[in-house]
């Protein structure tokens, strides 16, 4: 595996947010892993996440899937935290990610963690204010996403 620098990114509106919705896609996430902090307006959570930017050799050629890598996201100025679809009750259940979403209210801006099988952690935000840091090194992982990366993958 190449050895690089962890990935330190920010995001203060929809084409930044865009870009790490991208690098988390299908992460993996758990309940237990989020935290909201009502005082400091902070939510935040640990994910074990996918590093897509390791794809140049083609996922049928790797004894291994993805590398993986613990990492730490926050998102500031938020005045609520709203679940759908997941049971507050299952601290521990693997949750994957596919995407990150925003999109404008009257108060400011929603964004949205959307996870496979319905569930969604929906932020209620002044703006968009996020970071996202890889928290220790890539490890191999035989995970692998369940959908095809690209059409050699999908035979």
């Amino acid at each position: 595996m190449i050895k690089r620098d962890p990935v330190k990114m920010r995001a203060e509106d929809t084409e930044d947010l865009a870009v790490i919705a991208a690098c988390l896609q299908d992460a993996i996430a758990c309940l237990g892993e989020m935290v909201y902090e009502p005082t400091a307006k902070r939510f935040a959570l640990v994910v074990e996440r996918f590093r897509w930017e390791d794809t140049a050799v083609p996922l049928k050629a790797r004894a291994t899937g993805l590398p993986a890598v613990k990492t730490g996201v926050h998102f500031e100025t938020v005045s609520a935290v709203r679940l759908r679809g997941l049971d507050q009750r299952r601290r521990t259940d693997m949750l994957e990610l596919l995407t990150v979403l925003s999109e404008p209210t009257n108060s400011g801006v929603a964004i949205s963690l959307l996870f496979a099988g319905g569930g969604e952690v929906r932020l209620e935000a002044e703006r968009i204010s996020c970071r996202m840091m890889d928290l220790e090194t890539p490890h191999p992982t035989k995970l692998r996403p369940r959908h095809p990366l690209d059409e050699a993958d999908a035979s």
